[in-house]
């Protein structure tokens, strides 16, 4: 978050120097736009920087395991009150090259809230997602929602 700020300034203030403000110092209009070049750069290069990975997860009929370091939990279906999913996409070279952060979250019955972030990778990830979300819908009893990108 804070690296997005950087470069968002450099970028308007860069421009600001650069195109907008008629500065007649040298060595301002230079670092104008530098700080520009910058900005452009970074916010570019944000666009190929891979999520670091914080665990596995994988999801069957039956149940979700997760998988955090060393820690190894396993959260059956016949135990959630609600499952969700907040779809924002899949990898692209138009959206984010390494695959958009969704995030799955369910409620079990004891009250426990569970939030995760995943990354889908491809159209054929998403696709296994929908129709194992779909074979849910039909065999359990529980609420699924699913918020965000309509496609899904």
């Amino acid at each position: 978050m804070l690296l997005s700020a950087v470069i968002i300034s450099l970028l308007i203030g860069g421009a600001l120097i650069s195109f907008v403000f008629e500065v007649q110092n040298p060595w301002l209009k230079t670092i104008g736009w530098l700080a520009y070049t910058i900005g452009v750069i970074g916010g570019v290069s944000r666009f190929f920087i891979k999520p670091k990975t914080l665990g596995e997860r994988e999801i069957s009929t039956d149940n979700i395991k997760v998988v955090l370091g060393d820690v190894e939990e396993n959260y059956s279906f016949s135990f959630l009150k609600e499952f969700g999913l907040n779809y924002t996409g899949y990898a692209s070279f138009w959206k984010h090259v390494h695959g958009n952060k969704n995030c799955i979250y369910f409620t079990t019955n004891t009250g426990e809230k569970f939030d995760y972030e995943i990354v889908l990778e491809n159209k054929q990830m998403k696709e296994d997602l929908k129709a194992l979300l779909q074979q849910l819908k039909s065999n359990t009893n529980i609420k699924i929602e699913k918020s965000g990108a309509y496609s899904f």
